[in-house]
């Protein structure tokens, strides 16, 4: 496969760049600060703060579809490794802490000391600096989605392909057979903790493998990723760990060619409200989607519970994501949940400062806590939270990407794989603001795929 137009330019013109004039560690720095949010610099001259500096030249290195050109990927990680010592040689020996440092990333997430940002800041080797910020996970189901499986036809089990989950690691003597890695959970890392085990003491993540390789796609295989320290009760969960886990799926997507990474799920966000596509606030963490996108990798991000009815939090606002709402699988009894003011306010003797209630619950009324947008791209089955949709619908991914496999011997791309999701798709209307969005449901898919997309003669 080769590559864009002007990228074998860009990394030959990266793999000379330390002996061009002009462009050594001593250049004199730029003038101005390129900071994304100026007032981390007020905040740095009292506190440290951690933040994501992106590289010079950043723009160009991100977005790259690299195939099976391992010369091509070897230039890249080179270009990349060594823009970063660039910086780091440039700053001096112990002024900041490396929080993570990527391969294909073209950046580097450090730890800040009071007064040092400006300094950052002005080193010609440093493209834009955005905040560091902590992330959340979402509520949820811990597990597998109700009801019976569907009749499984060999072609329609998510063979033949894995999804990386990203997330609060995985109990992996629940999932599979016992001990790390297994048959079902063949590779990962805990970035939370910095070791090679993640094991799940929390249940998040562990419930989301469980949904989507369970029930909707039982022979797909998974890696797992634990981006929270200890037991993800106390300490923060940065942006940071979340891209070293997404920059390790572009890394090893080709590991075990037998099954290729074709979607990641993320049911963490920042809790921040965006009502618009929000790539130009997270300059990095869209330039991590858009190179995991480009090589094959669909992204799906649950739309967050805050009740947003035009508004989605990050990453499901980025647009290389697929943002996914949640829709009730069937009825539930009464559900309420704590939302965000900007949607539902406090009643008198509730819980929480501020819930919203589905009283009744049935198939295809989408939840009252499931954010929102004119931008959100589809909604999936699920007990009422949208990290549960975020996992039927990786699941869902797949199946599709494992039936194109087996049939025709290749991958969709993820915009191929998005379209043909919304094409066996319902659309459904969103009683809050009257948005009709497409819902997908793996009957649907199992009933519609081979239809729609019939096996070649052989």
């Amino acid at each position: 496969m080769t590559f864009p137009r002007g990228t074998a330019f860009i990394l030959t013109f990266l793999f000379f760049l330390p002996a061009l004039p002009g462009v050594s560690p001593a250049a004199a720095p730029h003038p101005g600060a390129k900071l994304l949010q100026p007032e981390l610099l007020e905040r740095n001259r009292q506190e440290p703060v951690r933040v994501i500096a992106l590289l010079r030249g950043w723009e160009s290195l991100t977005g790259l579809s690299l195939g099976q050109n391992k010369a091509a990927e070897k230039a890249l990680r080179q270009a990349v490794a060594r823009l970063q010592e660039e910086v780091l040689t440039g700053l001096g020996p112990g002024l900041l802490r490396v929080t993570a440092r990527y391969a294909n990333l073209p950046a580097l997430a450090l730890e800040v000391p009071p007064g040092a940002l400006e300094r950052l800041a002005r080193l010609g080797g440093v493209g834009l600096i955005e905040a560091d910020r902590p992330l959340f996970a979402q509520g949820g189901e811990k597990t597998p989605a109700p009801g019976e499986s569907p009749p499984l036809a060999r072609e329609l089990t998510g063979a033949g392909v894995a999804l990386a989950f990203v997330d609060t690691g995985v109990d992996y003597n629940t999932v599979g057979p016992s001990g790390f890695p297994n048959d079902k959970i063949i590779g990962g890392y805990d970035y939370g903790d910095n070791d090679p085990d993640p094991m799940d003491c929390d249940g998040h993540g562990t419930g989301m493998v469980l949904i989507a390789t369970t029930w909707v796609a039982p022979e797909a295989k998974a890696f797992a990723f634990k981006i929270c320290p200890g037991c993800c009760h106390k300490d923060p969960d940065w942006i940071s760990k979340m891209l070293a886990a997404w920059d390790w799926c572009v890394s090893q997507r080709k590991t075990d060619p037998t099954y290729p990474i074709v979607a990641v799920n993320v049911s963490w966000d920042n809790n921040v409200y965006s009502g618009e596509i929000c790539d130009k606030a997270y300059p990095a963490v869209a330039a991590a989607a858009a190179t995991l996108a480009a090589n094959g990798i669909a992204v799906f991000a649950a739309s967050g519970n805050n009740g947003y009815c035009d508004g989605l939090t990050m990453p499901a606002c980025l647009s290389q994501t697929i943002s996914v709402g949640a829709a009730y699988q069937k009825s539930v009894g009464p559900k309420e949940y704590c939302v965000s003011s900007r949607s539902y306010c406090k009643r008198k003797g509730d819980k929480c400062r501020h819930i919203c209630r589905d009283d009744p619950t049935g198939e295809d009324l989408v939840s009252c806590c499931s954010n929102s947008a004119d931008f959100l791209d589809i909604l999936a089955q699920s007990g009422g939270r949208t990290s549960g949709a975020a996992a039927y619908a990786t699941g869902a991914a797949a199946v599709i990407q494992g039936y194109f496999k087996q049939t025709r011997g290749w991958l969709l791309s993820v915009d191929q794989l998005k379209e043909a999701m919304i094409r066996m798709a319902e659309p459904v209307r969103d009683r809050r603001n009257g948005r009709v969005k497409p819902r997908i449901n793996i009957y649907q898919i199992h009933h519609r795929l081979r239809e729609m997309y019939p096996a070649p003669a052989r």
